[in-house]
């Protein structure tokens, strides 16, 4: 009371406004729990909430109002004189592959060079480079970017006007080339597959697996870039082109790791809404058949995607998380490179600063991270998430996106991470775990692994632990789910070996 007799008038005005403020908060505090007393309340303050979506909500709209994406496709040739249509064939050969590109726009910086490092300084922006936020949603273009795309026509369609098509996301440090795994068991199912590469992924023309071959030397969202020496990953050039995805995640700007998320999901945004007038040959689409499916950083990236794209039907994730900071934190596979990463800037792991770190980069990913929109991505559709949980014959749990932050993998004293992992996005998709075959429409369900590795999706090379034999039957039975569960729109899980399942509780 002596402190407030001695304020101006003036000063007394404005502590006014403050104290209505504050007053309606405590009352609202104590109508919420009649134990407590405004009397009680001895500090108040305020803060505010981040908004999630609103940018890429704005982003979809702008894609929506313009025209369709411009797309172009060709059968990739194939040097087989004996083909019957001199078409690329899928692995299994149930499928014809079409390459070409679509366009997409770019809210990021596209290099001038190859050993151009502003694509990984630049971040979404609005006009005049006003910073985007909740009232600000407009990000603006850099450019028209026509990316590769790879697409799979079950040969059983071959001429087709209406084929249901599965948008595949690739995971990270992979290709879009990758979809020619699962080309073969969608094929099988009657369904399509197109694939592109994330932002800052692609082909290098340097692999030796056959999908160099596939390489767009003009089109490839890799710039080509040089920054990095390939085999210590230490700065600089090395005269060869750095490998898929290795830039993406930017931990000295956690801007750009944000949008190059967000622009991950504005790149889908866009082959949704070109698959309205994309043919392949004499083959086209059903627009309003579309599924996803999508593996590891291709899930998680898929999350969002699909929270936000209503004309998604169905959904099967394989292998993702929410939190992206602290599932890399955690991840057996990334774990250790990223407390290295930090360490060499005098941030180690263990430490407060080290956990500010955590902190602050999950502020930063907030609106793009799976975790704030996997309770939307649920929302009237079927979902199928796969996750490997190990334990069987000593099997190890998902090496690369853990279960839980910690996990039964972790040797370095991980912080606990309540919302990291794959568990958590399990829980907030409201999912129900299964073992046996499920029939109805829009289910929601888990499928968990006692076997087979983060690669299962896509691989039946043998692990450490697991032989080709066990990874074969693994690959097969999440590609057999997978493919079903999408064709019959979200209405049937078709189980076929429990003995690699998880029993459900």
């Amino acid at each position: 009371p002596g402190a407030l007799r001695s304020l101006s008038e003036e000063s007394l005005t404005s502590f006014e406004t403050l104290r209505q403020i504050i007053n309606v908060s405590e009352g609202t505090v104590a109508a919420f729990d009649s134990s407590i007393a405004t009397s009680d309340i001895i500090q108040s303050w305020s803060f505010t909430t981040q908004s999630i979506g609103d940018v890429l909500e704005q982003v979809r709209s702008n894609i929506l109002d313009g025209d369709v994406p411009a797309s172009v496709l060709v059968g990739a040739p194939t040097p087989d004189p004996e083909d019957d249509n001199g078409i690329v064939d899928s692995p299994l050969g149930a499928a014809d592959i079409y390459v070409g590109t679509v366009a997409v726009p770019y809210y990021l910086t596209v290099a001038s060079g190859v050993n151009d490092a502003g694509p990984l300084a630049s971040f979404w922006k609005g006009a005049a480079g006003s910073l985007l936020s909740q009232h600000n949603t407009n990000a603006v273009a850099t450019s028209t970017e026509n990316i590769p795309v790879m697409v799979s026509i079950p040969k059983a369609k071959a001429g087709d006007s209406d084929i249901p098509v599965v948008i595949y996301q690739h995971g990270i440090t992979t290709n879009r080339a990758t979809m020619l795994a699962v080309a073969d068991s969608m094929a099988a199912a009657g369904m399509a597959v197109v694939a592109i590469d994330m932002p800052l992924h692609g082909l290098t023309g340097d692999e030796t697996n056959g999908t160099e071959n596939f390489y767009m030397a003009d089109s490839e969202r890799t710039f080509d870039l040089d920054l990095a020496d390939n085999t210590t990953s230490a700065p600089g050039p090395d005269g060869v082109t750095d490998s898929s995805g290795k830039h993406f995640i930017n931990l000295t700007n956690l801007l750009n790791t944000r949008d190059n998320v967000r622009q991950a999901v504005s790149d889908l945004f866009a082959v949704t809404y070109a698959i309205e007038d994309l043919t392949a040959g004499t083959s086209s689409f059903d627009s309003s058949k579309i599924y996803f499916l999508g593996h590891s950083l291709g899930a998680m990236v898929g999350t969002t995607f699909v929270a936000l794209e209503e004309n998604v039907r169905d959904a099967a994730f394989a292998f993702g998380g929410g939190s992206y900071p602290k599932v890399l934190d955690g991840s057996a596979a990334f774990g250790p490179t990223i407390s290295a990463g930090l360490s060499a800037a005098g941030v180690d792991k263990g430490t407060a600063d080290y956990e500010s770190f955590m902190g602050a980069a999950q502020t930063v990913v907030d609106t793009a991270d799976p975790i704030n929109h996997a309770s939307n991505a649920a929302v009237d559709r079927g979902i199928v998430y796969f996750e490997i949980v190990g334990g069987n014959t000593g099997s190890p749990s998902d090496l690369v996106v853990p279960n839980t932050v910690p996990d039964g993998n972790d040797s370095s004293n991980t912080v606990p991470a309540p919302l990291a992992g794959t568990e958590p996005i399990l829980a907030l998709m409201g999912l129900t775990q299964v073992n046996s075959d499920q029939a109805g429409s829009d289910l929601k369900h888990s499928v968990k692994f006692v076997v087979g590795n983060h690669s299962s999706l896509l691989s039946a090379d043998a692990d450490l632990v697991n032989s080709e034999e066990t990874n074969t039957k693994v690959r097969t039975e999440i590609q057999t789910i997978a493919a079903t569960f999408l064709a019959s729109d979200g209405a049937l899980v078709d189980i076929t070996d429990d003995s690699l399942l998880q029993a459900a509780p």
